[in-house]
């Protein structure tokens, strides 16, 4: 009872005491450099002290009012601590400028203690500057200019490579200075490599500032003697008149062989000198070089700004072909499902309200499935070709049909192949639409006009040769076992740019297998250098869910989620949907990092602020997700609205998460689990 008292008293003690406190802990002995540089770190030390517990010492860099850096320290105890906080480096500020770097001492009941140094700030002037670019090092000296660096060297046309400092500061920092895409195209920190270009390969001069972070040379490009005007990351463009059968002059990029030039609209005559001939009915035209693809299209333009049109009377300057992954430009790549204005198709003009566009099967058209429909316009909404008078008989529209033995024409307008049919692999297929008869008697011809050879890549697992199914796609289906390793060869096998860590763990020349043993597709991309897996059945097809959970096919599609990052959201494309990794018997993994929206790195497989995905017992719709359950005792990410959603919380950028689907007590007693590892 004694004891019972006594605990009374003290819980009474505890309410009376308050929480906060305006007495901060004594903060002295402040030691902080005088003088920095940007994206290097000031060291700083002081004794705190305090009759309370200690929380933390904060070091808060400043410029004028706003905080552009922090570094914090548990102070645990009292004594010195000493440290180090980064100052940001940013392109364009002043040459010398000041800064304030703030210590903040805090105790456990919020009491605070500032101190405030003023520093300088400035540019770095490191010994030596480097240029990286395919595995070799290029030392850079200071020109003249300030900030500048520059190396004289023997490079290629293309030297695509990244700038790196020698230390910066007394801590031994070092930066480095790739491809960002953003406006200015560079990046503190990113090794990505920089579209650095020369008219020709040979002796010549790379630079780099890095106050301004402008680099040299950066490649000049002319359409017919004009220069070509730069656009976003490393596409260039010019809009220009052109009249058919003119002779056309593009220089910049030296022979011409290596490009993929748009023949539907240009017939190359002269590879070495850039000479080349208009095709379509004269007018206004957009020529864009995409120089990350070796490729050169043209587009229609109906004005300076404004892309071409087709109008309802048949006239006007294009026809659109908008569809999913299986076409695109160069490549099927390069296909953006359903996206017009990525991936948006223009179709040439070569006669009075006629129309053409001239696909690869294997290399711009997918063989076996294709999914498109032809558009007034580069957007939606504003007409469109449909097989049959849609429902809605106001909706901008004109009808379209054909007799082709290969393909069909829905009654929405998609234009798919006939059942058991396909193209040819490597074979060269015209489709033209015409329109003399009016936009409500559309007709669409599809004939094979030739053949090229596929050239066929020497890559091989475990011995076996992998089965070329396009120019850049490759596959293999193995039967595997768990935790096995496989070997990469072959002469063309590539160093994997990105592999799907969920199925494959490398380790040194073999690969580890992750998944449970099964029969599942190898695929390999040597444009992209991946390397991704899926489960099958016998037969070859993606596999499925049973109602008692096995069967190992488990798919996702929706928004938020991304292979190899967030560039590659499936979407609800049935198509792009990802096959999960089935770890355990009837227990699927997804692990990853959360990154941003727009320029997430490799390896950021869930998008930090937004998450709308649901996971279906096949690849495409069907079966699908009924009423999961949520791990118990787990604080869950995650919430059922419909969809998979975010609940009410931001991921950690950078950090590594994992979704888990547990399906080993059936279909209709799912249970998921979302939690950062």
């Amino acid at each position: 009872m004694l004891t019972l008292v006594l605990l009374g008293g003290a819980v009474s003690c505890t309410k009376d005491e308050p929480l906060y406190t305006e007495q901060g802990p004594e903060l002295t002995r402040v030691e902080v450099d005088q003088k920095g540089v940007y994206g290097g770190k000031i060291r700083f030390s002081a004794q705190v002290n305090d009759r309370l517990p200690l929380s933390t010492l904060k070091a808060q860099v400043f410029f004028d009012d706003e905080i552009v850096g922090e570094e914090v320290i548990r102070t645990k105890t009292d004594g010195t601590y000493n440290g180090e906080v980064a100052i940001p480096y940013f392109r364009n500020f002043p040459e010398k400028g000041h800064a304030r770097i703030v210590l903040v001492a805090q105790n456990i009941k919020f009491g605070l203690t500032r101190s405030e140094t003023p520093i300088e700030v400035g540019y770095p002037a490191p010994e030596k500057l480097f240029f990286e670019t395919d595995g070799k090092k290029y030392e850079m000296t200071p020109t003249k200019e300030p900030f500048e660096y520059a190396v004289k060297g023997d490079f290629p046309q293309k030297p695509a490579g990244y700038f790196t400092t020698s230390p910066i500061d007394g801590s031994g920092t070092t930066l480095t200075f790739g491809y960002d895409g953003s406006s200015a195209g560079v990046r503190v920190g990113s090794t990505e490599p920089l579209p650095i270009a020369n008219l020709k390969a040979g002796e010549y001069t790379v630079k780099f500032n890095l106050r301004t972070f402008a680099y040299a040379p950066v490649l000049e490009l002319l359409f017919n003697g004009v220069e070509m005007q730069m656009g976003e990351g490393d596409k260039y463009s010019i809009v220009t008149n052109l009249d058919q059968e003119s002779v056309c002059s593009f220089e910049g990029v030296g022979d011409l062989s290596s490009w993929t030039v748009d023949r539907d609209f240009f017939d190359v005559t002269d590879a070495a000198l850039g000479r080349m001939k208009f095709l379509p009915l004269g007018g206004l035209y957009k020529v864009t070089v995409d120089a990350g693809h070796n490729y050169l299209k043209c587009e229609a333009m109906k004005s300076e700004q404004e892309t071409g049109i087709l109008n309802s009377d048949a006239t006007g300057q294009a026809v659109w072909v908008i569809g999913d992954a299986s076409i695109g430009k160069p490549t099927t790549a390069n296909g953006a499902s359903w996206n017009p204005e990525q991936g948006g198709l223009c179709m040439a003009r070569i006669g009075e309200k006629k129309y053409q566009i001239t696909l690869t099967a294997g290399v711009s058209l997918n063989p076996s499935v294709i999914d498109f429909k032809f558009f007034w316009q580069k957007t939606w909404d504003h007409g469109e070709f449909y097989g049959k008078t849609p429902a809605d008989a106001n909706r901008i529209h004109g009808l379209i049909a054909t007799d082709s033995p290969l393909v069909n024409v829905s009654k929405d307008g998609n234009i798919r192949l006939q059942e058991g049919k396909s193209f040819d692999t490597g074979g060269i297929y015209r489709f033209t639409v015409d329109l003399t008869g009016g936009v409500m008697a559309a007709k669409l011809l599809v004939e094979k006009i030739g053949e090229e050879q596929l050239p066929a890549a020497d890559i091989r697992i475990n011995g076996q040769q992998m089965t070329q199914v396009d120019a850049e796609n490759y596959r293999l289906d193995l039967d595997l076992k768990q935790a096995t390793n496989l070997t990469w060869s072959g002469k063309d096998a590539f160093v994997p740019v990105w592999i799907d860590t969920n199925y494959f763990a490398p380790e040194g020349e073999t690969i580890r297998f992750i998944p449970v043993s099964g029969l599942y597709r190898i695929e390999a991309n040597t444009a992209q250098k991946s390397i991704v897996c899926h489960r099958i059945k016998d037969d070859g097809s993606p596999a499925s869910i049973n109602p008692d959970g096995s069967g190992g096919g488990l798919w996702i599609m929706g928004w938020g989620i991304g292979l190899p990052n967030q560039d590659y959201q499936p979407g609800w494309t049935p198509e792009k949907a990802y096959g999960m990794a089935e770890f355990e018997p009837r227990k699927f993994r997804l692990v990853g990092k959360a990154g941003p929206e727009k320029g997430s790195a490799s390896g950021d497989y869930f998008r930090a602020d937004y998450l709308d995905f649901k996971y279906f017992y096949q690849k495409g719709w069907g079966g699908e997700m009924k009423n999961p359950a949520f791990l118990e005792g787990e604080a869950s990410l995650l919430k059922r609205d419909g969809n998979l959603k975010l609940n009410g919380v931001i991921l950690e950028t950078g950090a590594t998460y994992e979704l888990v689907i547990d399906l080993s007590k059936g279909c209709d007693k799912e249970v998921i689990s979302f939690k950062k590892k």
